[in-house]
């Protein structure tokens, strides 16, 4: 079983504390589809389709905390 880094001092960080629980764990689910596909932490628009905490909305709040960039057609 693979698994994805995360610091334990994090979860208090007003980044995190800012996010909606949605978009908090559409966080985690990009940080272990980038870990099991190997992706150098990029995340393809066209893969979010298949993720389960995927919307606008949360996407937004990512990109708001800077925990996300939009790089064209990858985050």
């Amino acid at each position: 079983m693979g698994w994805f880094r995360f610091d334990d001092k994090a979860i208090d960080h007003p980044k995190f504390l800012a996010l909606s629980d949605g978009a908090f764990r559409l966080w985690i689910e990009g940080g272990t589809y980038c870990n099991r596909h190997l992706t150098d932490g990029l995340i393809l628009r066209s893969a979010l389709n298949g993720f389960r905490y995927s919307t606008r909305k949360r996407i937004d709040e990512l990109v708001a905390q800077r925990l996300w960039e939009a790089d064209g057609d990858s985050f």
